[in-house]
């Protein structure tokens, strides 16, 4: 009985260390690695970019998407499309403010990958991956979901994930007129887009 006690522990740590080696993880390239959004007026698009702070990418079997989770900062915010400075400065008070992303209170925001389809049929240049993530802004987190497109090479890898959410549900309600009236042209639209390129040297 004892032997074979010892038989089956023997055979689980081997188990054990077979999965983890096929497990790479990887620090993302914070230099290369961005957020891009854009948020929606009645009358205007704002497009802007957070910088991602830190993350790791996880590989499995040298060429599969086993995981990925990343910070990125919401306090040093950029507005990229607003050419006059005083304009562009008043949009970045804004959206750093506690009516939208409340950066002095939640300085960073997260995005964590819970499951990832292959998708094998997938052409070359088109969506490979179908995934599903956490997205944490206000300290509050929500599940998002969207196609990706995944590559992974011998000594780099691209993660492009875009996907669009209802801020509302991260209680970012500011001129939303799920609660305000005759908004007009001050309006903002709920959906917001995002866009992470994040990179990973192998």
């Amino acid at each position: 009985m004892k032997k074979i006690f010892v038989s089956c522990m023997v055979f689980l740590t081997i188990t054990s260390i077979a999965i983890s080696k096929g497990i790479e993880t990887y620090p993302v390239g914070t230099a290369n690695s961005m957020v891009f959004f854009k948020i929606k007026t009645k009358k205007e698009v704002y497009e802007g970019s957070f910088k991602i702070i830190s993350g790791e990418i996880k590989v499995a079997n040298r060429d599969r998407l086993a995981g990925c989770k990343v910070e990125f900062q919401i306090n040093n915010l950029l507005i990229t499309n607003v050419p006059d400075p005083k304009k562009r400065d008043s949009i970045v008070k804004m959206l750093k403010s506690e009516d939208f992303f409340h950066s002095l209170k939640f300085p960073k925001g997260m995005i964590q990958f819970t499951s990832m389809e292959w998708r094998k049929a997938a052409k070359e240049g088109e969506d490979n991956y179908g995934i599903n993530a956490n997205l944490q802004l206000r300290g509050i987190t929500n599940n998002v979901s969207a196609s990706s497109l995944i590559q992974i090479e011998k000594g780099y890898g691209v993660i492009h994930f875009k996907f669009t959410f209802d801020r509302t549900k991260w209680q970012i309600n500011y001129l939303s007129s799920k609660f305000n009236e005759n908004l007009g042209d001050k309006q903002i639209i709920d959906n917001v887009d995002f866009d992470f390129e994040i990179n990973f040297n192998r």
